[in-house]
């Protein structure tokens, strides 16, 4: 079967980009501050958890149309709008152990303003 770039019609790069402006919204979405939405972006155990639900939801929309692709009045702009209800569905997905550890991390900023300059730099000379 094609690959979603060519059921689309579209480029590695205009994908990648789709891609990545769904992962920030869900993000966004999961985050009540700004540093838990940077954690949650910067978190590899996340961003594993979504690549892995956007590929399920993204066979789930290949099998979706599976009996209509052959047709000649199915253009682009069908399956884009198929696709984009089919993904639209991770918003309603939420990994709450992996967030729950994501919202733990804290940022180096908020280390800093925690610990004295001289423990971050040289953590020896601290005492």
């Amino acid at each position: 079967m094609s690959t979603i770039i060519e059921l689309l019609e579209t480029t590695a790069d205009e994908y990648d980009t789709m891609v990545f402006q769904l992962f920030h919204e869900w993000a966004a979405q999961q985050a009540a501050k700004p540093n838990e939405l940077q954690n949650i972006m910067a978190n590899p155990a996340i961003a594993k958890w979504f690549r892995s639900d956007l590929s399920q939801l993204e066979e789930d929309f290949k099998d979706e149309i599976k009996q209509f692709q052959t047709e000649a009045t199915i253009t682009k702009l069908h399956l884009r709008r198929v696709y984009g209800i089919c993904i639209n569905r991770i918003f309603d997905l939420h990994p709450k152990p992996l967030l729950k550890e994501a919202k733990k991390v804290p940022l180096p900023c908020e280390l800093i303003l925690k610990y004295p300059v001289g423990a971050i730099l040289n953590p020896l000379q601290a005492n």
